[in-house]
């Protein structure tokens, strides 16, 4: 019997493995559908995350829209890119110095005492001395503190001036 034994255990064991029991591990877990005793304010909370969340997409919506608009404005406004002159602070500090910013393309200056020299600025900055100069961009005049200019429009190197600055003689 003992060996009747051992084969029922055998034909138990296979019989066991070949049909095993089905156990649910979620059957303790509750959740709020099948648990009565949970109260309904307990289930508004996706209501409150919904509104933070429109109020949030409202906001980023509005912000993009503000970039967009200060985007297009900022690329339809003209930049500044010219350069200013070397010296330009030493020019406005000093007591021997007259400055033109932004001059026509023609002009007559009359200075406070006699004109030593000038320095125009376009893309670089250009020195004239006393007398008449006419360099194919620009025909300068000085004529003790008198200074007449005109610009010409000749190719790519002509630019009109950005400003100019008039250093005097340090004697009247």
């Amino acid at each position: 019997m003992a060996g009747l034994d051992k084969t029922d255990n055998l034909v138990n064991q296979s019989s066991n493995a070949s049909n095993p029991q089905v156990v649910d591990i979620n059957q303790n877990k509750q959740t709020p559908f099948s648990n009565p005793n949970l109260s309904r304010q307990n289930l508004d909370f996706g209501k409150r995350s919904a509104t933070g969340r429109i109020i949030a997409t409202i906001f980023s919506i509005l912000l993009l829209l503000g970039g967009i608009a200060a985007g297009v404005l900022l690329v339809q406004q003209q930049q500044e890119i010219r350069e200013q002159a070397a010296g330009f602070n030493e020019c406005v500090k000093s007591a021997f110095c007259e400055f033109i910013n932004e001059p026509e393309q023609s002009g007559v200056y009359e200075a406070k005492s006699d004109i030593k020299y000038i320095l125009i600025t376009t893309k670089d900055v250009l020195r004239f001395e006393p007398g008449i100069t006419d360099d194919g961009c620009y025909r300068i005049t000085i004529s003790r503190n008198v200074l007449m200019w005109s610009t010409y429009e000749k190719g790519t190197e002509c630019r009109f001036p950005v400003n100019i600055q008039i250093w005097l003689s340090d004697t009247n």
